[in-house]
């Protein structure tokens, strides 16, 4: 494995990829890893030590589709410490849309060459519409509303559990 691991061929494959992402990692033993994705997966275990326990998310051989991104959003928020989530292709696309939870879509639009708008009053929605239907671009705004403002749909919250810390 070291041989291999060892070697520079371009384009990169899994070993030498892993080994660039495993040496930097190694000099921070604090970040949470995430990895997902069959042979991105297995090859990241084999190659990827970790230095300090709980510090890798990843689904578990035949494990669920789709987490890998949801799994570093969490791991982020929860620690408070950068997260490196080494994916696969198929793993991204499964999961790739998570990135709108941090990025926000108003600035994902812009990536693909659309016009982003980021309204947190009336008057900015107001104008952010306004702008969009002139401009004849596609365009999406990011309505930003209280996020206790709703009701569960079908106004179902009081059938939800409730904190026995809360209760008087």
């Amino acid at each position: 494995m070291a041989a291999t691991l060892a070697k520079n061929p371009s384009p990169m494959n899994f070993h030498s990829t892993l080994r660039a992402i495993r040496d930097v990692l190694k000099t921070r033993p604090d970040i949470n890893v995430v990895n997902k994705g069959a042979n991105t997966l297995d090859y990241a275990r084999s190659i990827i030590d970790m230095y300090e326990p709980r510090k890798r998310f990843d689904s578990g051989t035949w494990g669920i589709r789709g987490i890998g991104m949801g799994f570093a959003i969490g791991a982020a928020v929860t620690s408070g410490k950068p997260v490196v989530a080494i994916e696969g292709d198929s793993a991204f696309g499964f999961s790739g849309m998570e990135l709108e939870t941090i990025c926000r879509y108003d600035k994902m639009i812009e990536a693909f060459g659309g016009v982003g708008h980021h309204a947190t009053t009336p008057e900015e929605l107001t104008k952010a519409l306004q702008e969009a239907i002139a401009s004849g671009k596609p365009t999406l705004i990011n309505a930003v509303i209280d996020e206790a403002g709703g009701t569960e749909s079908g106004r179902l919250t009081n059938l939800n559990p409730q904190s026995t810390a809360m209760k008087k």
